[in-house]
This record gives C-alpha cells, sequence and structure tokens, in this order.
C-alpha cells in the first residue's frame, strides 16, 4: 500500500468523526485510510488540533490495529494450529484452509478455516477475522484428531498425508 501524503494528515479529523459511522462500507473505507497511515498514523495522531487524550488516542489505535489484523491478505493460521472463536469462545483445531469460501462476496476476501470443534464431534467452518490465536499449549479432544494428524509437538499437530474431505 503507498504511503499517505503529508495533507492526508489534515483529513484526520475528518475520518475520526466517521470511525463509527453506521454504515460497514464507511467504516471499511476510514479504517482503511487510517491504516495506510502505517507507523506514521500515531505520530500524526499526536499532532491533531484538538487532540486526543490517551484513551482516545490508545482505542483509535486499537481499531486500527484490530482491523488491520481481521484483513491481513492470505492465510493468518496454519494448519495443525489451535485457535479460538472470538464470538463464541470454542477452542478447535484447524484441520484445512479454504481461500475460496465464504458464503457472501465480502467473505471471500479472506480465507476461512475448517475447523474439529474441541470436546465434540463437531466440524465447522469460519473466517479468518472470527478466530485468534490459542496459546495455551492444550491439545484438541475430537474423533477426527487421529484420522488426519499424527501428534502434537509444541502447541502444534503435525497434518499427515490424508487429504482433507470435508468430513
Amino acid at each position: 500500500m503507498p504511503a499517505p501524503l503529508a495533507s492526508d494528515a489534515a483529513q484526520l479529523p475528518h475520518l475520526l468523526r466517521l470511525i463509527d459511522d453506521p454504515s460497514r462500507t464507511v467504516r471499511v473505507s476510514v479504517l482503511t485510510a487510517l491504516e495506510r497511515f502505517g507507523a506514521g498514523l500515531e505520530p500524526a495522531l499526536r499532532t491533531l488540533d484538538p487532540s486526543l487524550d490517551d484513551e482516545q488516542l490508545t482505542g483509535v489505535l486499537a481499531v486500527v490495529d484490530l482491523f488491520r489484523r481481521d484483513h491481513q491478505v492470505g492465510p493468518r493460521f496454519d494448519v495443525g494450529q489451535v485457535v479460538r472463536h472470538r464470538r463464541f469462545g470454542y477452542r478447535a483445531l484447524i484441520v484445512a484452509c479454504d481461500l475460496s469460501a465464504g458464503p457472501s462476496a465480502d467473505a471471500r476476501e479472506e480465507p476461512w478455516y475448517h475447523l474439529l470443534v474441541h470436546g465434540s464431534d463437531g466440524v465447522t467452518a469460519a473466517r479468518q477475522g472470527s478466530l485468534e490465536a490459542n496459546d495455551s499449549g492444550e491439545g484438541v479432544r475430537h474423533p477426527l484428531v487421529p484420522r488426519y494428524f499424527g501428534g502434537f509437538r509444541k502447541g502444534l499437530y503435525m497434518r499427515n498425508d490424508v487429504d482433507w474431505d470435508g468430513a
């Protein structure tokens, strides 16, 4: 992504007023513009008049960072990695990654993962933005783990040669 022009900093007050807009399209556009500042965002925000207080500054940077992570191009997680669903809280093991899955055109912009849900026989799919790494080091209990994985080492399952068939 190209670096923002110096004159883009003049747009910051307008962008910040729209950061909570009810329209998803507007929010994505605003966050994309803020994300383009890269490492220069925080210094640019600090020059605003009136200035942001520490809580406001931290909040804006956190929202932009979350947006950046959720809209990262390409897979963020690896097959064999244990993840946690952000909204529903379940832990799951990634058995496959699908770069073309998703129920809508918007969802196809990010990878979807096929998951073996811990403590059940459930298999589900979730978009990248709804998952976070689970670094607890705990394994996943699921009847299909031995079918697709050959071992568990340092918190990561070792995938075998059995192709994912959407079981």
